[in-house]
């Protein structure tokens, strides 16, 4: 008898290119390391009219199907150049040096026709969402943990029978390890019209970090003989903002905030924020894999010091990102006009689309 459990379980999602229609997950460098997952299905009811001559409703009319896309998983510095690239829409890749290559995924206007299948094996049955789009995903960096990411999205059906994927059994991981790890994180804060940025002078370094990342899409039904919806667009402006926690509201010693974000709040500073992480040496070369996350023109949204007692006054402040005319000093000039860009430096010399 098949029995349903976590352990075990394997997910695997690679590039669509049909609205509705299922590609190939179950094959090499497909398969994604997760923690949890919810690809629920929900589907509204309107109670039959006739129900009201009767003591107990009758059979519902069903609406239309809503499927959710949501996992959380480790970040890792390979294995999740899709994952992030469709909520920006913009992917290039360059070679660094022989055998390293850098992903650049920054904003764009049009994500049309990027999207995704996603499967699960859940023991009974494999759970397959023929098209998926992620809509954002929210990084969570805290102090002696792995770095987490969770996404979100929508897609357009669940199935557990009629799939293309039937098995991932041939759904391999591109990696077990390689987790971006908060001791290798480091973070530079500074105002926009300084000077090239440094990690050491300009570092500010936070017991907790939150990277939120969001590109509203539509979610429409119209009339083709089918209650799944048609393929979202974006529909308003992207957001990404960084929620910063620090432990202590003091000036020494370096790296904790003072006054820095409440002055910038008060006199509506423009800044420049880079984090970056460096992990392991890219086998067979002398570069590391690399996360670099950028925001070119960011303003402080909240600033706050809030006693609570006796104990340390922890500050917590939100960043977010606006868009720019031009990239400011020490930031590439491949960024462009976002509020946000990302960068990941690994071995893979494909562009996820």
């Amino acid at each position: 008898m098949a029995r349903g459990a976590g352990i075990g379980s394997k997910m695997a999602l690679a590039r669509a290119t049909t609205w509705g229609t299922a590609t190939l997950v179950n094959k090499a460098n497909a398969g994604i390391e997760y923690l949890s997952e919810d690809f629920g299905v929900a589907i509204p009811e309107f109670i039959d009219d006739a129900s009201v001559s009767r003591s107990w409703p009758g059979n519902p009319i069903y609406g239309n199907r809503m499927v959710n896309v949501a996992f959380r998983a480790y970040l890792r510095y390979l294995g999740f150049e899709y994952v992030l690239a469709q909520v920006l829409g913009s992917a290039q890749v360059s070679a660094i040096a022989t055998g390293v290559y850098a992903h650049k995924y920054s904003y764009t206007a049009d994500i049309t026709g990027v999207m995704a299948t996603l499967a699960v094996n859940k023991g009974v049955s494999i759970h397959e969402i023929p098209s998926a789009k992620l809509s954002g995903y929210t990084v969570t960096m805290q102090a002696g943990r792995p770095t987490e990411i969770q996404t979100r999205g929508f897609g357009t059906d669940s199935k557990t029978t009629g799939q293309r994927n039937t098995s991932l059994a041939a759904a391999t991981f591109r990696t077990e390890g390689l987790h971006v790890l908060w001791r290798e994180l480091k973070m530079t804060v500074q105002a926009r019209g300084t000077g090239a940025p440094s990690f050491i002078a300009d570092s500010y370094q936070p017991s907790a970090n939150e990277l939120t990342s969001d590109r509203p899409l539509s979610q429409h039904w119209v009339m083709n003989n089918s209650d799944q919806m048609i393929e979202p667009i974006i529909d308003g402006a992207p957001n990404a903002t960084m929620r910063l926690t620090f432990p202590r509201y003091a000036t020494a010693p370096a790296g904790t905030p003072g006054n820095f974000f409440f002055e910038s709040a008060q006199n509506n500073t423009a800044l420049k924020v880079w984090l970056r992480g460096i992990g392991p040496t890219i086998p067979g070369t002398s570069q590391r894999y690399r996360l670099d996350v950028y925001f070119p023109n960011a303003f402080v949204q909240t600033a706050s010091a809030a006693i609570g007692g006796p104990a340390a006054i922890p500050v917590e402040t939100t960043i977010t990102g606006k868009s720019t005319s031009s990239v400011p000093t020490g930031f590439p000039a491949w960024i462009g006009g976002g509020g946000y860009a990302i960068k990941i430096t690994n071995n893979i010399a494909t562009a996820p689309f």
